[in-house]
This record gives structure tokens, C-alpha cells and sequence, in this order.
């Protein structure tokens, strides 16, 4: 595994966030628990891909449902555009 630039850090954190705070916030599926987080994220240096690791007590697949929802805000929040 490629050791991770300081900017590459500062952004995977960032994404890390403003995903945990979508998913937490702004999906109002009571079928999603409160024990969901994202326990990792992995962009790429040119920002093209992102790789989300989230952790689900209960049902994973409902996540399914909302992922194109959580990539279109996450688009809506940050700066800069992650595929």
C-alpha cells in the first residue's frame, strides 16, 4: 500500500466526515440504526475514486438503497468532486 501524502489525509478525513455526518443526519430511514459508522475512507490522488468502509449493526444491505444518495451529497458538501 502507497504511503498517504499529507493533503491525501487531510481528504480521506474530510470525506470520512462529512459522510459519517450524511449518513447520521440526513438519512431519515428508521431502519438504519445509530450503530452505523464509517470506519475508513480511501481517495485516490487525483480525486477520481473514493472507497468507503462502513461498519453496520443491523442490516447492511439498506445502505445499498441510500448509495446513490450519499454520493450525491457528499458531492453537494465538498469542494471538490469524489466519484
Amino acid at each position: 500500500m502507497r504511503k498517504n501524502s499529507i493533503k491525501n489525509t487531510r481528504i480521506n478525513g474530510e470525506v470520512q466526515r462529512e459522510l459519517s455526518n450524511i449518513i447520521r443526519e440526513e438519512i431519515k430511514d428508521p431502519r438504519i440504526g445509530i450503530m452505523t459508522s464509517v470506519t475508513a475512507v480511501e481517495v485516490t490522488p487525483d480525486l477520481k475514486y473514493c472507497k468507503a468502509y462502513i461498519s453496520v449493526l443491523g442490516d447492511p444491505l439498506l445502505l445499498l438503497f441510500h448509495g446513490q444518495d450519499l454520493r450525491l451529497d457528499l458531492e453537494k458538501r465538498l469542494p471538490y468532486s469524489v466519484s
